[in-house]
């Protein structure tokens, strides 16, 4: 069993120009995710990435971002080829605080139109990638102040992170052994 930390939503721009974020999309897409028992992704320029090798992944989304971007590649990686049943997600808002812990159930899965239902109408990008979560726990829990996660939208949380004594002691709560 592995420990990922999984951002379920990226603050998107609604409006060109700086500080123009559109203040519920957390909250919403967060309350979506928990409704229906799943954390999403986006990246869905990609398209549905089911089946698909790591060399394709990362085919693919270079030939999608042409170089705009850098490193996305590992997280789709990450989402669609190393996440594995039974593994504890822990669902994260920005590097300091963790929103859920749940388990992964079953295959990751693209579904567009719930990539689109994600979005709750706002104008913000669908994630249309999806990983169905049993949510184990929901309470929201700042971490220290010298303690962050992750801060790439799918990583796995080991015990050679400086994060790992928190996060272990926050899935203890959860679970009887880590």
């Amino acid at each position: 069993m592995r420990y990922w930390a999984i951002a379920p939503n990226r603050n998107q721009r609604t409006l060109p120009g700086p500080r123009t974020w559109h203040p519920e999309s957390f909250d919403l897409t967060w309350d979506f995710c928990v409704r229906n028992g799943v954390i999403a992704i986006g990246w869905h320029q990609v398209g549905d990435l089911t089946g698909q090798t790591r060399a394709e992944i990362k085919e693919v989304y270079e030939e999608t971002f042409k170089g705009e971007r850098t490193q996305g590649y590992l997280n789709l990686q990450r989402f669609w080829l190393d996440v594995n049943p039974g593994d504890r997600i822990v669902a994260r808002y920005g590097t300091k605080v963790t929103v859920g812990i749940g388990t992964f159930m079953g295959k990751p899965y693209y579904d567009k139109q719930k990539g689109d239902d994600w979005t709750c109408g706002l104008p913000i990008n669908p994630h249309p990638s999806f990983l169905s979560i049993k949510w184990d726990s929901l309470e929201e829990i700042t971490l220290p102040p010298h303690v962050q996660l992750p801060r790439d939208t799918v990583h796995t949380i080991e015990e050679r992170y400086k994060c790992w004594d928190a996060v272990s002691e926050i899935l203890s709560r959860v679970y009887s052994s880590v």
